[in-house]
């Protein structure tokens, strides 16, 4: 009898035990999570002063995945994030929950402006959609009273070849003159005697007496292909590259 009661002590106090040891781990996975949760929203905190938005959403991703659930911090972090990516959509869905989270005074009029900004960026979107709309719709109307130029098929120019008006078509202009290298500068060629004796000497064929010649080098105006690309606004569009249709 007495060792049953013993035993029966015993397992009590092994169960109080075991559940205080449960209920400590518990505690302890909790204060964890809350410090963890802590430094991914100050590094959040650190990379949105930096202008590195998306890491900024990515940590505070971190921060909702870790407590489970968001809140009024983590959701301003969120609204001017996304407005600073220009994404309003999100920062709109941000600002809604951050307002059914029911923030301090403080964090409400840090958050506040962001309204006025949302709310001036959705207006400015309608703005260019509105814009956008109307030139399509001019455009649209445009291209069912035009039609593509005939002339320039569209580009607004036409092109012509000519001759080249440095070397006159021929591809190649006269170099810088050269000691001419059969009478190597002298412009005289031959010499030849007469039926008396008497001395001649004829003049150089190759430099026609001048003893420098020039050789012929490709023009740099036409690269050699002795034609220029003229290129002129189109005379029938005027360069817009269409026409009202007949």
């Amino acid at each position: 009898m007495i060792k049953s009661l013993t035993f029966k002590k015993t397992l009590g106090a092994l169960t109080i035990l075991f559940v205080l040891l449960i209920m400590g781990s518990h505690r302890i996975q909790a204060q964890t999570n809350a410090e963890r949760a802590q430094a991914y929203y100050y590094a959040a905190e650190e990379a949105y002063n930096n202008e590195e938005y998306s890491k900024a959403v990515s940590y505070c991703d971190q921060v909702v995945e870790i407590l489970g659930s968001s809140n009024a911090r983590v959701e301003g972090l969120y609204v001017k994030c996304y407005y600073e990516q220009n994404n309003i959509s999100k920062a709109k869905e941000a600002l809604q929950t951050f307002s059914n989270l029911k923030p301090d005074a403080s964090l409400s009029k840090e958050i506040a402006l962001y309204i006025v900004r949302i709310e001036e960026a959705e207006k400015e979107e309608e703005r260019r959609q509105e814009l956008a709309a109307e030139e399509a719709e001019k455009k649209a109307e445009y291209d069912r009273t035009h039609t593509t130029c005939p002339n320039c098929y569209g580009s607004g120019t036409t092109t012509k070849k000519v001759d080249c008006y440095t070397c006159y078509g021929s591809g190649e202009v006269e170099g810088s003159k050269k000691t001419c290298p059969v009478c190597r500068g002298t412009g005289k060629g031959a010499v030849t005697y007469d039926f008396l004796g008497g001395r001649k000497t004829a003049g150089c064929s190759n430099c026609h007496n001048y003893g420098w010649i020039r050789e012929k080098e490709t023009c740099p105006g036409c690269h050699g292909e002795g034609q220029r690309t003229i290129t002129k606004t189109c005379s029938i569009c005027y360069g817009k590259g269409d026409i009202k249709k007949e």
